[in-house]
């Protein structure tokens, strides 16, 4: 194991506005922004927070298979690309 402090590795503030950031994005090392790399963490929190609510926060346009945990059910629903199903495939 290596004893390389996080230091040892740029940090996003180290960076300023027009700097190029090197990321690793499905499997090829690439350069992107600051500002990208930010607008990435923002969406990618935002779709991690959304992932579940009450039943009249369901998203608008799922993904078929899309996960939502439904907190006025109570436990996860599934969309089947036609309708919200629990996991015995009822529509809810």
């Amino acid at each position: 194991m290596s004893n390389i402090t996080s230091r040892a590795y740029p940090v996003i503030t180290d960076f300023k506005a027009g700097d190029l950031v090197p990321i690793v994005r499905d499997g090829s090392l690439k350069k992107t922004t600051k500002s990208a790399v930010e607008d990435t963490v923002k969406a990618s929190t935002l779709n991690a927070v959304r992932q579940g609510g009450l039943t009249s926060f369901r998203p608008q346009n799922p993904q078929t298979f899309e996960q939502y945990f439904d907190a006025t059910l109570g436990y996860p629903i599934w969309w089947n690309g036609v309708a919200w199903v629990d996991s015995a495939g009822v529509e809810v």
